[in-house]
């Protein structure tokens, strides 16, 4: 396999102060990372319930640390297996979050609101590895990675082979696991699968737009606003299928369809509440891309003759 890689996996060499320091770094990252999904969640419980801006935050705010786990599962430094055993548990981490903040908020507990961490850390985890599949390809043909180490500018390939689809039958296979869990705790979940994949596809095509922008080697005002343009434009583009599925529900284009502006009514909510999500993604995944960029981490794509320069303040 030609990976273009001029260096010895860190997973090989003895651990040092610096490592040691680069890990509690990273562990502080998800504890905050947790504690603001719990803030937020219970700050919606308590006193913005129905907000529907602010109800968007958490969830994409959430959502987007699960995906990022995927990315770095396709992308990361390191033994797979072991990057995949902790984007699990990264995933059943946020799930747990929810759990949490449920049992933190008064009036979930007066509704007698139940902890589905189970369902929910399985939707995660399909998540997880799904996106992880998307990462890999990315990976296997255009030479993306995300790492700490020093790497020359790295050719992109387009051959496979045979352990290519072994390792990528894995993610699928744990996808398929828990979507046939979550279908036998739930027999309607069949029909919310196309749902989930496209909460999927929006939340990793954000994601894939930030990760772009926030390691690019310089930034300016001109990249910031495209970079909130092709959000926005993502998030409008995913509103469709629910603009159309609400249409059809209330009979667009029948006698009984009733007067336009509910329509637009409609499709305006629809459209805003899209739009909320990918900037709560946004938002969310800018935020920890920087700070892995402050700690040292860099994006290495073909044709970058060098890595991107780390900060002063980088654990060397």
């Amino acid at each position: 396999m030609a990976s273009g890689r001029r260096f010895q996996p860190a997973i090989d060499r003895p651990m040092t102060r610096n490592h040691l320091v680069l890990a509690l770094s990273l562990a502080g990252l998800i504890l905050l990372n947790a504690l603001a999904n719990v803030a937020l969640i219970w700050l919606m419980e308590e006193h913005l319930v129905g907000n529907q801006w602010f109800n968007q935050l958490p969830i994409g705010i959430l959502v987007s640390q699960v995906v990022l786990a995927g990315l770095w599962l396709g992308l990361g430094d390191g033994r797979w297996l072991a990057r995949l055993v902790f984007a699990v548990a990264l995933s059943m981490l946020a799930a747990k979050t929810i759990g949490w903040a449920t049992a933190l908020s008064g009036t979930a507990r007066r509704q007698g609101t139940d902890d589905p961490w189970a369902m929910i850390s399985f939707m995660l985890i399909a998540m997880t590895l799904t996106t992880s599949l998307f990462a890999s390809l990315l990976r296997r043909l255009r030479s993306w990675r995300l790492t700490w180490e020093e790497v020359t500018s790295v050719p992109a390939t387009r051959q496979f082979q045979i352990v290519d689809a072994l390792l990528w039958m894995m993610p699928i296979c744990g996808a398929l696991a828990a979507i046939r869990f979550l279908t036998s705790l739930d027999n309607n979940f069949p029909q919310q699968l196309w749902d989930l994949a496209l909460f999927t596809l929006r939340t990793t095509a954000i994601l894939l737009v930030v990760l772009v922008a926030a390691f690019a080697s310089r930034w300016h005002v001109k990249g910031a606003i495209l970079l909130i343009l092709a959000v926005l434009l993502i998030g409008a583009a995913l509103s469709v299928p629910d603009i159309i599925r609400d249409f059809y529900r209330l009979g667009f284009g029948t006698q009984n369809a009733g007067p336009p502006g509910r329509f637009v009514q409609i499709a305006i909510y629809e459209v805003t509440e899209h739009e909320a999500f990918a900037v709560a993604v946004m938002l969310g995944g800018l935020t920890n891309f920087l700070v892995l960029r402050i700690l040292g981490c860099k994006l290495i794509r073909p044709g970058t003759a060098q890595p991107i320069p780390p900060s002063p303040a980088v654990v060397r």
